[in-house]
């Protein structure tokens, strides 16, 4: 019999929607991982989302996974639908009665296995055991190959008895959610505390494409300290479980840094774990914390028995697999620590000494976009009240004249955030070129720098500028700048929309291929897009404010100024604001050339035809 596979499989992956006809995307590829490997997978989903998503059922199942909706007991405080583990566990435990289950994340693919083994190895668990997997990064190199790391901070991929979901769940908050941070911490302490036996598995059995965080720092904060203080109630009486009072003298040692005495620890902790103390104190503890669970976690797992990967996939210690599929294993020694000393000491400090206030200035970031795409509005509001850093606009002080063009430009290491940088095609003798553009987007100097790129739909840009260059922009101050300002005004006048989108498409591709190559070469990057900010503003101040932390008060700003106007107005900067409001205007005929020309960067950044 199939070992079941529990996860949430979301409608959409990496902006890319699950349907009936999907192939070749990330999503099916994974779940045909999971097939291949010989496992079951079912997929568990709140009533709510599938409210939203009425198809996702049949989907799922023309797809080989069997879907269950559940209405939950409890909420997760967020905006998308996410499971509560507690249900989710509950809903495991409810169709696998007595059975050997597993758990992995929506977006592990499973390591090519001819014989099926790690899934006869889940099939045949023991009920004392507990199987755990980190999962291997992929980052995909420009050349095509790839670079393969282990992922030390949490766990992808779960293997019990379900008779341990009844003892364990009453440990875990009611806050954790799949798809929230934390989980993965707290599902294999309380097994470790309860006295399952964890096994390690070979990472390079599950792997993972590098992608940008999906949380913010807000829920990482908000969930840390509501896991812990249940899982802290549920560890006091369990005077016998030598994980449990391992964790408690973590949280009361670990979770501090060293120069704190001893003797004020308890009122350290009652204000770094307060519900009313800012994000940036509790960072500092939680990251501490992270670290120490990750010890007890490693620290309680032993090699074997457990699967080796496939002959083409490389040989782990451990086990043995014999080609015809029965398996020879032993009790291998207790995980070596030292390998992983390294990873969690990198990642205690990332979460706390990095993220403490200090003298050091912040790192600074760059801002790449284009023209019409709410670049104005970053320039006068964003930027220039991100916490922390400096707003510097070279593109406006060259525009303004006062840049002294025989002197190169310089630009600070720390405390600014320079932008917005508007990149453009390539262009001979222009000021911005020769200044800005032409030094920024190279190698040499994107290799050491944080930067944050916002793209919009080409087609809207397009439509946009004509509007824009041809009728409303401000004219630059800078004679150079002011007289190419004019010639192309008057040229754009002259001609109709569809034909200035048609005439300017391959000069716009260029663009994009710039700021894609300055993606390609900054040492780290986040990419956002502004029908996000338009459509899904949470999960876009989310993910900018990881690189631009921004107060309340300027997110509730930003909000109001994106939001779409009511009736278009060719005269205003900002002339509409509506994410596909090309369609209206360009003719049928139009859009099909232009979708012909821009399949690479529709496709790249996940844009409907």
């Amino acid at each position: 019999m199939k070992p079941r596979l529990f996860t949430s499989i979301p409608p959409r992956l990496r902006g890319v929607e699950l349907k009936p006809t999907s192939q070749g995307t990330a999503q099916v590829g994974v779940i045909e991982s999971w097939l291949n490997a010989g496992f079951e997978p079912v997929s568990i989903h709140l009533v709510d989302e599938i409210q939203r998503q009425p198809a996702l059922p049949d989907v799922l199942r023309h797809h080989g996974v069997e879907p269950v909706v559940i209405t939950p007991e409890m909420r997760v405080r967020t905006s998308a639908p996410l499971c509560p583990i507690r249900d989710f566990l509950e809903a495991i435990y409810s169709h696998s009665v007595d059975a050997p289950v597993a758990i992995i994340n929506a977006d592990i693919r499973i390591a090519p296995s001819a014989d099926k083994a790690l899934a006869a190895r889940i099939a045949s668990l023991d009920e004392s055991e507990f199987l755990i997997g980190q999962r291997s990064d992929i980052t995909h190199l420009p050349d095509g190959s790839r670079q393969s790391n282990t992922h030390g901070f949490g766990i992808d991929f779960f293997a019990f008895h379900s008779s341990w979901i009844k003892r364990i769940v009453k440990a875990l908050s009611p806050a954790l959610a799949i798809g929230l941070p934390w989980w993965d911490h707290y599902l294999p302490l309380a097994l470790c505390a309860y006295g399952a036996q964890t096994r390690l598995l070979d990472a390079r059995w599950f792997e993972h494409d590098v992608h940008e965080f999906q949380w913010s720092w807000k829920h990482y904060c908000r969930v840390g300290r509501a896991a812990k203080t249940t899982f802290q109630r549920a560890m006091l009486p369990l005077q016998s479980s030598v994980h449990a009072q391992s964790w408690l003298n973590a949280l009361r040692t670990e979770a501090y840094h060293p120069s704190i005495p001893s003797s004020i620890a308890p009122m350290v902790q009652s204000i770094t774990f307060d519900d009313r103390a800012p994000v940036l104190v509790a960072k500092s503890s939680l990251g501490r914390l992270a670290a120490s669970n990750m010890r007890i976690i490693f620290q309680s797992a032993t090699h074997g028995p457990t699967p080796e990967l496939a002959e083409n996939q490389g040989v782990s210690t451990g086990s043995t697999i014999k080609s015809s599929g029965a398996m020879k294993s032993k009790r291998g020694p207790r995980i070596p620590l030292k390998q992983y000393s390294r990873v969690l000491r990198n990642y205690q400090h990332s979460l706390s000494t990095a993220l403490t206030p200090t003298s050091r200035r912040p790192e600074s970031v760059y801002f790449f976009t284009f023209h019409k795409c709410a670049s104005t509005l970053f320039d006068s509001l964003v930027l220039k009240q991100v916490i922390g850093l400096k707003g510097v606009n070279v593109e406006q002080a060259i525009s303004d004249g006062k840049v002294d063009s025989s002197k190169p430009l310089s630009f600070e290491d720390q405390g600014c955030v320079y932008g917005p940088i508007r990149v453009t095609h390539k262009v001979d003798d222009n000021p911005m070129e020769d200044l800005l553009h032409g030094r920024v987007i190279e190698p040499d100097f994107l290799s050491s720098k944080r930067a944050v790129f916002l793209v919009r739909d080409p087609r809207a840009i397009l439509t946009s500028q004509y509007y824009s260059f041809g009728f409303s922009h401000t004219l630059s101050k800078n004679p150079e700048l002011r007289l190419l300002q004019e010639n192309q005004r008057q040229e754009i006048q002259k001609i109709t929309l569809d034909e200035y989108v048609l005439g300017r498409v391959s000069t716009l591709i260029e663009s994009f291929e710039r700021l894609d190559f300055a993606q390609a070469h900054c040492r780290e990057r986040i990419v956002l897009r502004y029908e996000d900010l338009v459509e899904d503003f949470d999960l876009f101040t989310e993910r900018l404010c990881r690189f631009l932390p921004l107060r309340g008060r300027t997110i509730d700003l930003m909000y109001r100024e994106s939001r779409p106007k009511q009736s278009e107005d060719v005269q205003s900067h900002k002339r509409s604001g509506l994410p596909s409001g090309f369609r209206k205007k360009l003719l049928p005929e139009t859009i099909e050339a232009l979708n012909q020309q821009l399949t690479t960067i529709l496709d790249r950044y996940r844009y409907e035809y």
